[in-house]
């Protein structure tokens, strides 16, 4: 596992970027009843910590995994290691250096 990296869905866990194939919102039917399924055969991880599902993350192996985060925070947490393996900085790196080069020509 060199050089894997891992997004945060919620409350101390994480998921291997790679494994995961899909992000989508719990609020259609179809989505509910594919979790209801996946339930019944035992595939269903819940993350959430007993607050509202926002967000089901779908694994290549077929497991789903319930999210408190919303659908485009995990989106974006994905886009950020994406930017990172191609060597460019996560977008909240470039606003740190804004403000910060904002403060030394105040000083």
């Amino acid at each position: 596992m060199k050089n894997e990296t891992f997004m945060h869905v919620g409350h101390n866990n994480y998921v291997s970027r790679k494994d995961a194939a899909a992000v989508v919102k719990v609020d259609s039917t179809p989505i509910k009843k594919l979790i209801e399924i996946a339930g019944q055969q035992g595939k269903v991880l819940d993350v959430t910590r007993g607050r509202k599902t926002r967000s089901l993350i779908m694994l290549h192996s077929g497991i789903l995994i319930l999210s408190s985060i919303g659908t485009p925070n995990l989106v974006g947490r994905v886009a950020d290691c994406n930017m990172e393996e191609r060597g460019r900085p996560r977008k909240d790196v470039k606003i740190k250096k804004k403000i910060i080069k904002k403060e030394k020509k105040k000083s």
